[in-house]
């Protein structure tokens, strides 16, 4: 196989992946959303829960995106 074979089927691979993730977790968002078994108070604690996630990875990745640009470490090779 050539590389630009490789590359092809492994990008496309990651998309039908990630797109595939998000329509799951989409549809099981919606679901518990809708859901009126499920009382409100655990839906907010769910729904912060998941906001703190996302604030704490946008956190970590906003402070290693700031420290690649004086990353002393960048050209050593293992």
């Amino acid at each position: 196989m050539s590389d630009r074979t490789i590359r092809t089927g492994s990008w496309l691979g990651w998309a039908l992946l990630i797109v595939g993730v998000l329509a799951l977790s989409a549809y099981g968002v919606y679901g518990f959303a809708v859901d009126d078994a499920v009382a409100t108070g655990e839906k907010t604690a769910v729904a912060l829960a998941a906001v703190g996630l996302v604030v704490l990875f946008l956190t970590v990745l906003g402070q290693r995106l700031r420290e690649r640009k004086t990353d002393k470490y960048e050209d050593v090779q293992l």
